[in-house]
């Protein structure tokens, strides 16, 4: 696969959201390990309750326009290459937005940037120390978020990476706006939601 190994996106003008999935082992040859944002795409493309593990490439999602790349309580780990490469855009409209996630990729810590903006919403957790990522708000957390040490069937449609409750991002709470659910679609009604795809002692709905 020469770009996305799992997912190729080009959206012209609409904005595109895509929960719930988990992107494994994919590789690509030439740009986006995972996903590869297309130059010509326009508006928003969210990411929500997703894991990304184990990818391979240059870079996991490679971002190329002016869109806002919006990573909402995504969960990172055990991948190759740049978590992100925001390679086009211009300061007002290329962006990558972190929201409530996990970053902790020993082997890809770093977030390329040939032009735009990396953003932290806040209530993330990471072992990233790259500047260019942008995870440094006073709600952002550097720290080991304990996560399991592989994928494994915690109930749902598709594998995940659960956190125990020693984990800092365990009721980390995140923005004011929690997604109702996690990866797995179990409920996340404790009041004060983890960080990452997956909910400690989340319920079926």
């Amino acid at each position: 696969v020469n770009v996305g190994g799992a997912m190729f996106i080009a959206s012209m003008g609409s904005n595109v959201s895509l929960r719930r999935n988990l992107f494994a082992g994919n590789s690509s040859d030439d740009r986006g390990g995972a996903i590869d944002i297309n130059c010509a795409t326009s508006g928003t493309v969210r990411f929500e309750n997703s894991t990304f593990y184990g990818n391979g490439g240059d870079e996991v999602i490679y971002v190329c326009g002016d869109e806002v790349l919006d990573l909402v309580h995504c969960t990172f780990k055990d991948n190759i290459g740049a978590l992100v490469n925001l390679a086009n855009g211009d300061s007002a409209a290329g962006r990558v937005q972190w929201s409530g996630c996990i970053v902790d990729d020993p082997r890809s810590t770093s977030c390329a940037l040939a032009a735009g903006t990396y953003l932290s919403l806040g209530g993330n957790v990471t072992t990233s120390t790259d500047a260019d990522c942008g995870l440094s708000t006073a709600t952002d957390l550097f720290a080991n978020p304990e996560l399991a040490p592989g994928l494994a069937d915690n109930g749902g449609p598709t594998a995940t990476l659960a956190i125990p409750s020693t984990s800092p991002a365990h009721d980390l709470g995140g923005p004011a706006a929690c997604p109702a659910t996690d990866q797995r679609g179990f409920l996340r009604t404790d009041g004060s939601c983890d960080a990452g795809a997956f909910e400690l002692g989340a319920t079926p709905p």
